[in-house]
């Protein structure tokens, strides 16, 4: 009887313990033994973490690996040289050269570009593996050494870059690039910001005649590579006022083709350009009664002389085909060109035609049509252009011409949306003032990051 007690207390003893053991010997958040007795999360998070993977340089390689040597290409320095300076055979410097040719042209190297170099001894001796060989800040060039073939990969490369939003305003004291150039703007974006600011406005502002205190507003997205501004990538919205009148430009990106567009939708491209090259000066305006200076007696002048120095290329002012490329007596060498069945003009005075340019030839817009000289009768280098409007010759200051097109309908809602939200960076923030004495220094312009 005692036995059958003793054993049945046992039993009742031993699944208690047994439950005590599930309930609490093993917590569901507390961690098993691993290898060595390191808890198994721990044993399978040092199983799961990989290395860290190796730092790599501009150029996607492993700096590390190698013994890198940073150079500049030296003057007359040829790409044989460099590669033979390094131990690669002269036999694999022809095959690389004649392999990589649709690539690049090894004969197009520039002085004072930079190099770099990766060499190391695998394989006994030491020499270059890999060659790099930059195009320009962004672009490059590698020559793939390691393999001692004939079909070493010859490839181009491209950094990558960051894009920053920023914004420019300025109040004109004497030009556009002037007053970039006084003000905050980054120094190398000057020269870009203005043309880009000039070609936006080219149908509405003669930029060689802006005026003191005309004023602008610009969003636009620059390039920075290595915290540093490379270029200007696109303007994305502009106002500019001119002549107490506001110009805007919204750039929008769906439809056909990019283009900027003012506040209703209307592209900002003109059927002809204002002025057919980038002149110094005007030399003489449009007139019906105007002394001649080599005929010395007063005579119509139905013509805008635009002053430049001799070979300064002259564009054509818009889309269209040519009637007239000749030389004759008084207008020297000449174009003209008619644009459609309204339009057309013509360039006077060339030194010399350019190539291609005939009766019959489609030009485009913006196209090289002549360069800038004073054959016929002329006293000095410049373009006279003439301008015709249903045939008659007028003067093109007095002309409005109409805009090339607009947002389709169907788009209209998107383009709303693109310019509402951009409208208050070029309109809010107004120009500082600017005081007679700051407008003989050139002027001031704000620039910061939005």
């Amino acid at each position: 009887m005692r036995s059958k007690t003793y054993f049945g207390t046992a039993a009742i003893l031993g699944v208690l313990l047994f439950a005590a053991v599930l309930l609490f010997g093993r917590s569901d958040n507390a961690p098993s033994a691993g290898p060595e007795g390191a808890p198994a999360s721990q044993a399978a998070a040092v199983r799961k973490a990989a290395p860290p993977k190796p730092a790599e340089d501009k150029y996607g390689f492993v700096a590390e690996r190698y013994d890198v040597i940073d150079r500049k290409v030296g003057r007359n320095e040829t790409f044989g040289e460099i590669l033979t300076e390094h131990n690669i055979p002269y036999a694999q410097v022809l095959s690389i050269s004649d392999s990589g040719k649709d690539v690049f042209d090894v004969r197009r190297m520039q002085a004072g570009n930079p190099l770099r170099v990766y060499s190391d001894s695998s394989g006994g001796a030491h020499r270059a593996r890999y060659v790099v060989y930059e195009q320009d800040r962004l672009n490059y060039v590698v020559f793939d050494l390691a393999a001692d073939s004939a079909s070493s990969p010859v490839y181009a490369g491209k950094r990558r870059g960051d894009i920053k939003r920023l914004r420019v305003s300025g109040r004109i004291a004497g030009s556009l690039y002037r007053t970039l150039e006084n003000g905050d703007a980054p120094a190398n974006m000057v020269p870009p910001l203005a043309l880009a600011l000039s070609e936006v406005f080219a149908w509405q502002v003669d930029f060689f005649r802006v005026h003191p205190g005309d004023d602008f507003n610009v969003v636009y997205d620059a390039l920075y590579l290595d915290d540093e501004p490379i270029r200007v990538e696109k303007i994305v919205a502009a106002r500019f006022g001119h002549r107490n009148t506001d110009y805007f430009g919204f750039l929008f990106e769906e439809g056909e083709r990019p283009d900027y567009y003012d506040e209703r939708g209307k592209s900002l491209r003109k059927q002809l350009l204002k002025a057919p090259l980038k002149y110094d000066r005007i030399s003489s305006r449009y007139s019906k009664r105007r002394f001649h200076p080599v005929q010395k007696r007063h005579k119509p002048h139905l013509g805008t002389d635009y002053a430049a120095a001799p070979g300064t290329p002259i564009y054509s002012a818009g889309d269209g085909t040519v009637l007239e490329a000749q030389f004759k007596r008084y207008n020297g060498n000449y174009v003209k060109i008619r644009h459609n069945s309204v339009y057309a003009t013509g360039y006077l005075h060339m030194s010399r035609i350019a190539s291609g340019i005939r009766p019959g030839a489609r030009v485009r817009q913006g196209e090289v049509i002549g360069y800038v000289g004073s054959t016929g009768l002329a006293t000095g280098p410049h373009v006279c252009y003439r301008y015709w409007k249903n045939g008659v010759q007028i003067d093109p200051y007095t002309d409005t011409l109409p805009p090339a097109g607009e947002v389709p309908a169907g788009l209209m809602e998107r383009f709303a949306r693109v310019r509402d939200h951009v409208l208050p960076q070029i309109v809010a923030v107004s120009p500082p003032y600017i005081a007679e004495s700051d407008a003989q220094e050139g002027g001031r312009s704000s620039n910061r990051a939005l």
